[in-house]
């Protein structure tokens, strides 16, 4: 219940999105756009990021105790905590790998792209192993990836 409540007070303290369309990112960059926490990356936008993430790896945390001790209390067979604990692993696995091969991308670039005019993308990266690109070397990976599948 306490998780609930907590997922309500975020959301008020996440702020305003701000910045129009990621269309329209010149028309914002040249001050015609609205503002907003997101768009301007503002300290309350930046304090709520890292409380999102905190919280997000810990409930992930929590749910993994929370169903091993399911599994111990309802004396289930054990060949279930086997699979589960391999289904961990492997997402685990597949997490690092793709955050190590750039594959993790920040949130800012998504919705607004890797343009320098946007002033999110003048700030470091917010968590761990996430990947933030320039304009070129965006380009260059999205053409690198045409390539590949043809």
């Amino acid at each position: 219940m306490g998780s609930g409540w907590l997922q309500l007070l975020t959301g008020v303290f996440r702020g305003s999105k701000g910045g129009g369309e990621p269309a329209q990112g010149n028309a914002i960059a040249s001050g015609s756009g609205l503002r907003g926490d997101h768009y301007d990356m503002t300290l309350r936008r930046k304090a709520f990021e890292y409380l999102h993430k905190i919280l997000g790896l810990a409930a992930l945390l929590l749910a993994v105790v929370a169903i091993s001790l399911g599994l111990m209390l309802a004396d289930a067979p054990r060949w279930m905590a086997v699979v589960l604990t391999m289904w961990w692993c492997i997402l685990l696995f597949l997490t690092l790998r793709w955050q190590r091969a750039g594959r993790c991308i920040d949130t800012y670039q998504a919705i607004w792209g890797p343009d320098a005019v946007h002033p999110g993308n003048g700030i470091p990266p917010i968590g761990i192993g996430i990947s933030r690109y320039s304009r070129e070397s965006w380009q260059g990976r999205t053409e690198d990836a045409m390539r590949r599948k043809q």
